[in-house]
């Protein structure tokens, strides 16, 4: 498949992770090609790729500041927990998902729970072909 470097990029709601406070992207399907689209588009992106197995990371590890490796949790929240250190002003964290994004576990309810929020707000990314160009939407 050959992709024209002059291909057009269509953006659905960027200005969704500007107004976000502490925005944590999840790009769904993600491809190497799809991850290198967004990083054109959103420069201070961070991926955070989970890793599945014990084997060796990339090479290219080593030469982008902006790929980090974290471990591969079961649940959505210990997900979310781990991408947390990556946040800083001046960089967006986006996990790195090799399916859709996971479903939250319901909680419980507590009196804890009314005085904690969350401070994070997860922002899902699809990026897909479309005829003449790339579709790259942003959804809560």
């Amino acid at each position: 498949m050959e992709y024209a470097i002059d291909t057009p990029v269509k953006i659905t709601d960027q200005s969704l992770v500007r107004r976000t406070k502490n925005p944590l992207l999840m790009l769904e399907d993600a491809t190497t090609l799809k991850a290198w689209i967004l990083t054109g588009v959103l420069p201070n992106v961070h991926l955070l790729i989970p890793q599945y197995k014990r084997r060796g990371f990339p090479w290219f590890q080593r030469v982008f500041f902006s790929l980090h490796r974290i471990e591969s949790p079961q649940k959505f929240e210990t997900l979310v927990s781990r991408s947390q250190h990556f946040r800083h002003p001046d960089m967006i964290p986006c996990i790195y998902l090799n399916k859709k994004k996971p479903v939250p576990e319901k909680e419980m309810f507590s009196i804890r729970a009314i005085f904690t929020r969350k401070s994070y707000e997860v922002i899902t990314v699809t990026i897909h072909r479309a005829i003449n160009n790339w579709q790259i939407r942003f959804s809560k």
